[in-house]
């Protein structure tokens, strides 16, 4: 039986700068507006700071809004415009190299994400083929 380490990664502020921003800015959305008066405002109310963000971008997919018509085929397609922190996607590359290299003394890699962002940003993002799965918000 082969050893199994599995390393589970949040999404937003860990591998990417926040991909509700870049999604914001890529559609014309103020982010300090968006994050500073509209979400706040919520989380000062006492939501919890996801539902309150998840709450304003269910708003903004309205008729006549930035996001209208957001759907998890464009979310999937714009993952694929995300910037990573420097350093990825190459580091899980070079892990996989080094676990084919030494197939019977080293334990399996599995790489996980857990966010409380949107799945199909992620499974559209550069690091989507390094994953085993990911698990996020869902439309």
């Amino acid at each position: 039986m082969s050893q199994v380490i599995a390393l589970v990664f949040d999404f937003d502020d860990t591998l990417t700068p926040d991909s509700t921003t870049q999604l914001l800015v890529h559609h014309g959305v103020d982010p300090d507006v968006f994050w500073g008066d509209k979400v706040a405002k919520r989380v000062l109310s006492g939501w919890d700071p996801t539902l309150a963000f998840l709450e304003e971008i269910f708003v903004l997919t309205k008729k006549g809004e930035p996001l209208e018509g957001l759907s998890n085929a464009a979310l999937f397609e714009f993952g694929k415009t995300l910037t990573f922190y420097p350093g990825l996607p190459d580091i899980f590359e070079g892990l996989r190299a080094i676990t084919r290299e030494y197939p019977l003394t080293l334990p399996t890699i599995e790489v996980y994400v857990i966010s409380g962002g949107f799945e199909q940003l992620i499974r559209g993002s550069a690091i989507a083929p390094y994953l085993t799965d990911c698990w996020g918000c869902r439309a």
